[in-house]
C-alpha cells in the first residue's frame, strides 16, 4: 500500500481528520498516486521510519503551476498553506533545501486530496 507521509507537526490535524490535502512539488500523477487508490497516511521526517496514523483512499489529484492554484484547491490543507502564498512559503520550507532556487509561482505541484477510512489505526 503506498504512504502519503506528513511531517509530525501536522498529527494532530490527522487525528482530527482536518488535513484532507497535501500539496507535493513536481507531478506525483505519473508516478506515485493514483484515485481511488488506497493509501496509508503516516507522519515522520525525511530520513526516519514514519509512524501510522490512519488511512484514507485519494478522491482527487491535479496537477497546477503554483501560480494557478485557487483557495479552493487548498481546502483541508493545514493551516500553513491556507493561501497560495503560505503555500509558496511551506513549499520552500520543506524543499528548500534540496531545491538551487526558491519555489515560485511557475512551478507545478500535485494537489492531493483523500477521504479517511474507518481502519484502524494504529496512534
Amino acid at each position: 500500500m503506498k504512504t502519503i507521509n506528513l511531517y509530525p507537526w501536522y498529527r494532530g490535524l490527522v487525528i482530527n481528520r482536518n488535513k484532507t490535502t497535501t500539496v507535493r512539488l513536481g507531478d506525483e500523477c505519473a508516478r506515485d498516486y493514483r484515485t481511488g487508490e488506497e493509501v496509508q497516511i503516516t507522519v515522520g521526517f525525511n530520513g526516519q521510519k514514519p509512524r501510522l496514523i490512519t488511512y484514507g483512499v485519494i478522491t482527487s489529484l491535479q496537477v497546477k503551476k503554483i501560480s494557478e492554484i485557487t483557495l479552493e484547491d487548498l481546502e483541508g490543507e493545514s493551516p500553513d498553506s491556507a493561501t497560495p502564498e503560505m503555500l509558496k512559503a511551506t513549499l520552500n520550507r520543506i524543499y528548500g533545501g534540496r531545491l538551487k532556487k526558491p519555489v515560485n509561482g511557475d512551478d507545478i505541484v500535485t494537489i492531493v486530496k483523500w477521504r479517511y477510512l474507518n481502519k484502524q489505526n494504529r496512534q
